[in-house]
């Protein structure tokens, strides 16, 4: 190991005074590369066009402003494509006559069909729901086919409807009794 030693001498009036030699750098035996090689290990050295990229790379805000437009996008995206659009909304035993129609791009999941309780003269009692989903799938399977709407009543009532990918029909047989205890009163596609 190096010793450190202080260099001092006694002025004309007698106090020590520590002094340091002057040298010349290049009379230090490789002065010149070993501060070289210290600042090349401790220093970074950029160029202009390094310098150039990292200021045009994204920023933390633009990063977050890309993010939340595309969140948004996202958003209103699902929000259209997954709304529902309403197509009856009454009382109505539902018959062969009665057709209910949307256009072909409101049907992407299937059809939703309500149903309650219904009593003749009175109208639709708001109780006893029963509520089907007929996926955009079996539709297109089976276009115009009797479909049943099964209820829990020990009657055996149902609802017989028949869909396109555009339409939705009821049957006469719906005015029948045990039929005629339910009535539709709510389709919509989504």
């Amino acid at each position: 190991m190096t010793k450190v030693v202080q260099m001092a001498e006694k002025n004309s009036s007698g106090v020590v005074e520590t002094f340091y030699p002057m040298a010349h750098a290049e009379g230090i035996v490789a002065l010149r590369e070993t501060v070289a090689k210290i600042f090349e290990e401790t220093t970074l050295s950029v160029s202009a066009s390094e310098k150039a990229a990292w200021n045009a790379k994204e920023t933390t805000a633009g990063a977050q402003a890309k993010a939340d437009a595309a969140l948004a996008a996202a958003k209103a995206f699902t929000d259209a494509y997954f709304k529902e659009k309403n197509i009856w909304d009454g009382a109505t035993y539902f018959l062969s006559s009665h057709t209910f129609t949307w256009n072909l791009e409101d049907l992407k999941q299937g059809v939703f069909v309500e149903m309650q309780r219904y009593l003749v003269g009175t109208g639709a009692l708001g109780y006893g729901y029963h509520v089907f989903f007929i996926p955009k799938k079996f539709i297109l399977k089976n276009p115009n086919k009797a479909y049943y709407l099964m209820t829990t009543d020990t009657a055996g009532a149902k609802k017989t409807i028949r869909l396109t990918s555009t339409t939705i029909t009821g049957d006469d047989s719906n005015s029948d009794s045990p039929h005629n205890a339910y009535c539709v009163s709510n389709v919509f596609v989504i």
